[in-house]
Parts: structure tokens; C-alpha cells; sequence
């Protein structure tokens, strides 16, 4: 059976290639958590073109923790935790809605606040399993990776308005230079939001 081909099928369906493993036609699901469980072994039987092939595709290696288990519960959380159309779709109207993507990890919809939390802790661990572009299109949106640093920009844009009355920082601001930056990105990301 050719893999890639029905791999390509499902993107196509379905926006990714993270096929939870209860997808059923040509068993498709059990055959990509059987190469993510041999990849996480350090048992991968593929070779180094197929799995060039597969990261390609935006193919998923490993998971969110919790949400591969057996259960059927487990399985319909695999199914729409990581499905990055859904999860895209869902931070679309989560910025529609509150003009940011700022999720609050107790976010109950969808399980959307579950799902930022994980994002931003495999990020933080160095094991993000997103693809370059997922992350791309995260950052675009002006993700939040670390909030703690997120709210100490905040705070600084609160400390100047408060000392100047107002937030028209300089783009050169030799007192604060990151203060600068971030005034930069805050207007970059204003200009794209009104386009």
C-alpha cells in the first residue's frame, strides 16, 4: 500500500496529516500510531527518504501527553486535540471574539485552553510537535509562548503610559530599547489586523 498517497488523500480531506488512530480506511490510523510508537522507541523501520517524505507532508511525531489512550474517551480527545484544522478554526473564533489568541489554560471549549497550555509547555521543553508552519501560522497570530515575559510587556507599556500619558513610544526608545521592539511588533501586528 502506498502510504504517502493515502496520507496525501487525507490532507487533502482534511487540512493535516494527523490521522487519529481510530481512522479506519486502509487502517491508515493504526499504521501512523504504529510509526510514532516506533519512532518514539528509536525504532523507526523507515527510511531516511520516508521520513524526509513524511515531514514534508507536516506529518505529527509525537502527540499532546494525555491525549493517546486506549479509551474511547482518549481516542475522540486524540481525535479532536490534534487536529490542526479544528484547533485553528477554533483559535479563529477564540480572536474573534476576544481580539487575541491569549487562550486561558481553563478555557473550557473544545478544550482549546488544554490545548495552549500543552503548546506552550512542549515548546518551553524543547519538544514541540507542531510543524514550522503550524508555528508560523501561530506566530502570525501573535501567539503568546511565555506568558510570564508577556505580562512583563504589559506591565512596562502600563509603567510608560503612566509616566508619559500616553503610549506613543519612540522607535528608537534609548531607555528601553525592548520596550521599542515590542512597540514596533505591536504596530506591525496592528497594521497586518487592519489590512
Amino acid at each position: 500500500k502506498n502510504r504517502k498517497a493515502q496520507l496525501l488523500r487525507y490532507k487533502s480531506e482534511h487540512g493535516d496529516v494527523n490521522v487519529p488512530r481510530d481512522f479506519n480506511k486502509d487502517n491508515l490510523g493504526k499504521w501512523v500510531r504504529r510509526i510514532r510508537h516506533q519512532h518514539h522507541a528509536g525504532k523507526l523501520k523507515l527510511t531516511d527518504e520516508n521520513v524526509r517524505e513524511l515531514n514534508e507532508l507536516g506529518f505529527v511525531w509525537a502527540v499532546a501527553p494525555g491525549l493517546v489512550t486506549g479509551s474511547k474517551k482518549g481516542r475522540e480527545k486524540e481525535r479532536l486535540g490534534n487536529n490542526w484544522g479544528n484547533r485553528r478554526h477554533q483559535l479563529m473564533a477564540y480572536y474573534n471574539k476576544h481580539n487575541d489568541i491569549n487562550v486561558p489554560r481553563h478555557y473550557k471549549p473544545d478544550g482549546l485552553g488544554k490545548w495552549v497550555h500543552s503548546v506552550r509547555m512542549q515548546q518551553k521543553k524543547g519538544r514541540l510537535s507542531l510543524t514550522n508552519e503550524q508555528v508560523t501560522y501561530l506566530n502570525g497570530l501573535g501567539f503568546v509562548w511565555e506568558l510570564d515575559d508577556w505580562r512583563n510587556k504589559v506591565d512596562a507599556l502600563r509603567r510608560y503610559k503612566e509616566t508619559h500619558g500616553d503610549l506613543n513610544i519612540p522607535q528608537c526608545y534609548a531607555d528601553d530599547p525592548a520596550l521599542a521592539k515590542l512597540t514596533r511588533w505591536c504596530r506591525r501586528q496592528h497594521a497586518l489586523m487592519t489590512k
